[in-house]
């Protein structure tokens, strides 16, 4: 019934510093941009591969969250190929981890940090 999912989106409150980290820290690729009608610009961003993140800015602050539950979508996830090297090279351009690579040793690694918007991110290595 489904196929690939398209993308995950994750609102955002300063657009350009939002792609910026998405391209010059990720290393992702703007591919699309497009403001609609009600003044929302959509910003598409890719990994390389089918992968996409879609920013979405609606111009202005937004109301604060109430607090977080734990429902809906917790974050995005990206496979790499070595987890270790690339923690390494993200922290060297100043990603905070809040969950280091782990566990050592098993067959599937994960390590999770936020991005400038809070926004999960998990880095998975197989």
């Amino acid at each position: 019934m489904l196929g690939r999912m398209a993308h995950a989106c994750i609102g955002v409150e300063d657009l350009e510093k939002s792609v910026s980290f998405y391209t010059d820290v990720l290393g992702m690729k703007e591919t699309e941009r497009r403001t609609l009608a009600n003044g929302t610009t959509l910003v598409m961003m890719n990994s390389g591969g089918e992968t996409e993140v879609e920013l979405t800015y609606r111009g202005q602050p937004q109301a604060a969250a109430p607090a977080p539950r734990y429902v809906g979508l917790r974050h995005v996830a990206f496979f790499v190929s070595d987890i270790d090297a690339t923690v390494k090279a993200l922290k060297e351009k100043g990603v905070e981890f809040y969950r280091e690579p782990g566990p050592k040793g098993a067959p599937a690694r994960a390590a999770f940090f936020r991005d400038p918007n809070g926004a999960d991110i998990e880095l998975m290595q197989k």
